[in-house]
């Protein structure tokens, strides 16, 4: 009986960010920073599930849910007006997307004073319009272009868009 206590003691405070690619999350003591670090570590060609299971945690901040929405070309996306356009192989990503706009639009994401600015990530502008040879049947909503600072989150416009 001491041992299993023991062994589920050590695993509860074993989170990093490998260990959320090991064990099970719900044995695992996982922060919003735990959170970020692994959606900014995580290679896309491993698979969404890890990425589902992120953005659904209820200590997913919002820079977060930024960050993989970002990672996920959501320029890209741009091309399907609806789900039913968007070939079988890529709706996963699309879903993705799909339900982080929903859940910044319904305020689920909290701050947990982690930043993001996704014109700025890693000397890179993650928003700078790609993809510009594929039709857009739609626009980004507005509220995904927005930067988490210290102090909350702050709108800005894309290049080449105004949002009159």
């Amino acid at each position: 009986m001491l041992q299993h206590i023991v062994r589920r003691t050590v695993t509860l405070v074993a989170a990093s960010v490998p260990d959320l690619y090991v064990y099970r999350w719900s044995a695992l003591n996982i922060d919003a920073a735990l959170l970020h670090r692994f959606a900014k570590r995580h290679n896309w060609d491993e698979g969404r599930e890890l990425l589902v299971r992120c953005i659904r945690h209820p200590d997913c901040s919002l820079a977060t849910a930024l960050l993989v929405y970002w990672l996920g070309k959501p320029h890209y996306y741009r091309q399907y007006k609806r789900r039913a356009q968007v070939p079988a192989h890529e709706r996963a990503d699309f879903d993705l997307l799909a339900a982080i706009e929903r859940r910044v639009a319904d305020g689920t994401y909290k701050h947990h004073e982690i930043t993001f600015d996704p014109r700025r990530f890693e000397r890179t502008d993650l928003t700078a319009q790609s993809y510009l040879d594929l039709a857009k049947q739609r626009e980004l909503p507005a509220h995904m272009l927005i930067a988490v600072t210290k102090r909350g989150a702050v709108p800005f416009e894309l290049a080449g868009r105004s949002r009159g």
